[in-house]
């Protein structure tokens, strides 16, 4: 039996395995719960563990999970550091999968100005590859009336600036 104990002062996961047998197991169980986990306050870390473990049966199975979800996960305080996670450690193809289902979500521009998703998106510009980049570069700078001073928009124009796109 495995046993996750969370720890709030610190906000970490904190497990107590000793081999790799039971570090695999935590994996796999941790896995099936994915879509639980991201409604817990700190399961969040949970999945963020197994994604960062970079097993590509891993990566497979949480991108199925979470497959069309990426806009409502995007949305929420705590799944969409799991989205930026996933925009770090997925495929070109995965992550790709990622940033069209954002771009396509109308109004796009809500994804843009929300609270959480901006920084789903701010991770985005700066873990794909051109030309998949300059798509979503181009999808932020075409939106009109938005206020690029907004605080839920600067980090975004900061880095859309930082990467030379200008607006």
């Amino acid at each position: 039996m495995l046993f996750i104990r969370m720890e709030c002062p610190s906000c970490k996961v904190v497990w107590s395995m000793s081999d790799g047998q039971k570090r695999i197991m935590f994996c796999q169980k941790s896995l099936v719960a994915a879509p639980i986990l991201l409604k817990i306050v700190l399961g969040n870390y949970i999945v963020q563990y197994v994604l960062k473990q970079r097993n590509p049966s891993y990566l497979a199975i949480i991108a199925s999970h979470f497959r069309s979800n990426y806009v409502t996960l995007s949305r929420q305080r705590y799944s969409s550091n799991v989205v930026e996670t996933c925009l770090q450690v997925f495929n070109d193809r995965d992550r790709s999968n990622i940033v069209h289902e954002l771009i396509r979500y109308h109004p796009f521009r809500d994804l843009v100005s929300d609270e959480f998703a901006n920084y789903v998106i701010s991770r985005a510009l700066t873990t794909c590859k051109v030309p998949l980049r300059d798509r979503l570069a181009t999808a932020i700078l075409s939106l009109q009336n938005v206020n690029r001073r907004h605080p839920h928009c600067l980090k975004m124009f900061n880095t859309l600036s930082e990467l030379g796109y200008r607006y």
